[in-house]
């Protein structure tokens, strides 16, 4: 009779003795359902990352199949964690911080009962925010935020508003820090034994990682560890076919995707061209497999979730004053007007329709003398009517500046 046993690997300090990986005995041959499944030997016996998938094939192709008692519970274990996430992920909202909107309450708890998962959201749909949220559930001292360039001054901004850590942006004189650390990913390669002592880490933009042969992912997977929160954020994560998931899948769960070639060979079409090994999408009978196994990793919402704000609008009616008037009556009758001195031409038919509408939101833009009323007055009426921010749009960035003077 075949058995499944627990093959001890490592030490928890909590819970004592940590299995890593299950050990097949007395099956002399590999059942031809494990295909393709991370297989490795040990003392002679063939061992596989703790796989509910893998269970269920070894079921199906080994009818006497028995399960020892300590794996049965921690499938078991591993099947009660699943469902919660699932559970979690089709909630309309839970409790949570008050400022968040009741999909972000979602995916931050989301975040904080997988502990290392990948959060998919369309754009928009505060991903940021949810992975800081969701940082106050765990125990740390170091936190690193890797993301581009261009998003650091947001990270910064988003982790004051957020939380009560300070967010520091990492230089060549780094050599320790507290609280958030922000690096990009060029910077991630320069000193991953320092990144290395994070205790929760935050990948934005993870599908910069989807080659899992460059070097910036292998110092991912250094950074990263086995046993650290880490919460990935992508709109995309699957850039091109399914190949590109798995690094993201290794470091949510090193242990379970260990060999890229088990995933590839598992669910998609793998064919030799002569000159090396071609990948191609996922085979069309393992598709439902690979979603449902997606699934207990990835986190993704459409942004239909965005409830649209109530729209106002107001037509307020403004007729130009009697100075006004005349340098728009003179400038469209004959291309060109004066006030104080200073005369101003039109030099075509497009000019022209642009120094009408810069006379008619306020003769400042043309003549900067100009003290008479404007458009702009009404403006200001309504800023100053409102206690929130408001966006102004304008073709003239002038018109702005004095708005602020004001």
């Amino acid at each position: 009779m075949a058995t499944l046993s627990l093959l001890s690997r490592s030490v928890d300090r909590d819970a004592g003795l940590s299995y890593h990986r299950m050990v097949l005995t007395g099956c002399r041959s590999i059942p031809p359902s494990l295909s393709g499944a991370n297989i490795s030997y040990h003392n002679r016996r063939m061992s596989f990352p703790i796989d509910r998938d893998i269970v269920r094939r070894l079921r199906s192709s080994v009818p006497d199949l028995h399960i020892d008692p300590r794996l049965g519970a921690r499938l078991q274990k591993d099947e009660e964690a699943g469902s919660r996430l699932r559970e979690i992920s089709q909630m309309d909202d839970c409790p949570g911080n008050p400022g968040l909107w009741p999909f972000q309450h979602v995916g931050s708890r989301w975040l904080q009962t997988i502990g290392r998962g990948i959060l998919a959201d369309e754009q928009a749909m505060g991903k940021t925010v949810q992975a800081l949220d969701a940082s106050r559930g765990f125990l740390w001292e170091k936190g690193l935020v890797v993301c581009s360039d261009t998003k650091k001054l947001d990270w910064v901004d988003h982790i004051q508003d957020w939380t009560s850590r300070q967010a520091t942006r990492m230089d060549s004189s780094i050599t320790d820090w507290k609280d958030f650390l922000i690096c990009n990913y060029t910077q991630m390669l320069s000193d991953p034994h320092l990144l290395s002592q994070a205790d929760l880490i935050i990948l934005d933009e993870c599908h910069k990682l989807r080659n899992r042969k460059t070097h910036m992912a292998k110092s991912a997977r250094q950074i990263c560890g086995r046993d650290k929160p880490i919460f990935m954020l992508t709109a995309t994560p699957m850039v091109n076919t399914y190949e590109d998931i798995w690094i993201l899948l290794n470091l949510c769960d090193p242990n379970r995707f260990s060999s890229f070639w088990s995933f590839a060979y598992r669910f998609l079409s793998v064919n030799s061209n002569g000159f090396g090994m071609m990948i191609g999408d996922v085979r069309p009978e393992e598709k439902e497999n690979l979603d449902d196994l997606l699934s207990d990793y990835i986190l993704r919402r459409p942004r239909s979730l965005l409830s649209d704000p109530e729209i106002h609008r107001r037509l307020i009616p403004y007729e130009l004053l009697p100075q006004q008037r005349t340098l728009y009556h003179q400038m469209s009758t004959e291309g060109e007007c004066c006030l104080g001195g200073t005369r101003i031409r039109s030099e075509g038919p497009l000019s022209l329709i642009t120094r009408l509408r810069q006379i008619a939101l306020h003769p400042m833009l043309l003549f900067p003398t100009y003290q008479g009323p404007s458009k702009l007055d009404e403006l200001v009426k309504i800023l100053r009517e409102r206690d929130s921010k408001a966006v102004v749009f304008t073709m003239f960035e002038q018109m702005v500046e004095v708005a602020l003077e004001y």
